[in-house]
């Protein structure tokens, strides 16, 4: 059996936003371009999310592969109040608006500015924008809330 690639998420903010009956066009923050063809598998829920996102002014997860998008996660957003180092492998986060706990995976090699990111914003008491992906919940990157 293949084994599945997981592509790296990074959590970005749409500039500009275009769709048409082929493809999706999208510009994002971090000065990156991506085209998404109607003929990807998930091309409808990609473009609900791309729009809606880039509509409300919300970031989203993006995985870019040449220039192609090969993936696309909603953003969530949430206040961290309670962070715990879980094992060698993980650290443990809970925002008081969701039930679920998250993990940061410690070889995330974005660890070091997340696990900073969680830490000023559980001491300050402030929201942050963050990308999990999967049945359980990791998260992928995180950014300060801003609309």
């Amino acid at each position: 059996m293949a084994e599945a690639v997981l592509l790296a998420v990074k959590l970005v903010f749409l500039t500009e936003f275009h769709l048409d009956g082929v493809r999706a066009r999208a510009a994002f923050s971090d000065n990156t371009v991506g085209t998404l063809l109607a003929s990807h598998k998930d091309f409808g829920y990609y473009t609900e999310v791309l729009g809606n996102a880039y509509a409300r002014k919300e970031p989203v997860g993006a995985a870019l592969v040449s220039g192609s998008i090969e993936e696309v996660v909603p953003a969530r957003e949430g206040t961290p109040i309670y962070i715990a180092d879980a094992n060698n492998e993980r650290i443990t986060v809970r925002f008081q608006e969701h039930a679920a706990m998250y993990a940061l995976k410690k070889d995330n090699p974005e660890f070091g500015r997340i696990f900073d990111l969680l830490e000023r914003s559980r001491l300050a008491k402030v929201r942050l924008w963050f990308v999990v992906r999967g049945p359980r919940p990791v998260i992928d990157d995180a950014a300060p809330f801003v609309r």
